[in-house]
């Protein structure tokens, strides 16, 4: 589904404050912190094993799984991803407790999600809450989502009951002429990619979230 040029860990994004970049085998301690002060249930197999999948995944065009790093410090605060789910790209984040309400979740969100409009066909992307996460499902009306539908399944790892948001092609590109270009992908997917700096966006930055915090949409996470 996703593209060479996404399946080399030299990939990275640029936004006002933040790398996307693939997961390190150094990041692991950092997300251990994450998960653990977050309050949410840890990845199978612990950091390690999260890192060496979702890389695995990335190489074979699967997902565009990435760490969230902050340009000041170069310190992981984060995870965010898009991935081929029952034939559509969802997409997936979680910010450090520590960092939330800075909005990073949502300058991360932005650059993802313009992204994968520009370098595959998908018509929409798809992202998930939980129910009663309010400022998460904010959060993603801001970037243009708006809700599907409430999901009638128990969601991954058993956080409850969901809802699920969707974007499409048409909105996004609505709302990105409407922002100031920005730096993205190392200039190689420049004639590919829709740029634009996402604006922090206070609040929420987590879509999928649990009772921890409104900085999460963990989905397939």
């Amino acid at each position: 589904m996703f593209p060479d040029l996404t399946r080399d860990d030299v990939f990275r994004l640029e936004t006002q404050r933040l790398w996307l970049r693939w997961p390190r085998a150094s990041d692991a301690a950092a997300l251990r912190r994450i998960f653990g002060k977050n309050d949410e249930p840890a990845p199978a197999g612990g950091a390690e094993a999260m890192i060496l999948a979702a890389r695995a995944a990335n190489a074979q065009g699967q997902a565009v799984d990435l760490a969230i790093t902050l340009k000041s410090t170069r310190e992981a605060i984060g995870r965010i991803g898009a991935r081929v789910e029952a034939g559509e790209i969802e997409i997936a984040y979680l910010v450090a407790a520590e960092h939330q309400d800075q909005g990073y979740a949502g300058e991360a969100l932005a650059a993802l999600t313009d992204v994968v409009f520009a370098l595959t066909f998908a018509p929409r992307v798809l992202a998930r809450v939980a129910a009663g996460d309010e400022a998460s499902a904010h959060l993603l009306a801001k970037q243009g989502f708006a809700e599907a539908r409430a999901k009638q399944a128990q969601e991954p790892q058993g956080r409850g009951l969901g809802r699920l948001f969707a974007l499409d092609r048409a909105t996004r590109e609505g709302l990105r002429l409407r922002r100031v270009p920005a730096m993205t992908q190392q200039g190689l997917a420049s004639s590919l990619a829709h740029r634009s700096v996402a604006q922090p966006v206070a609040g929420a930055n987590r879509a999928h979230a649990g009772p921890a915090g409104p900085d999460a949409a963990r989905g397939w996470m």
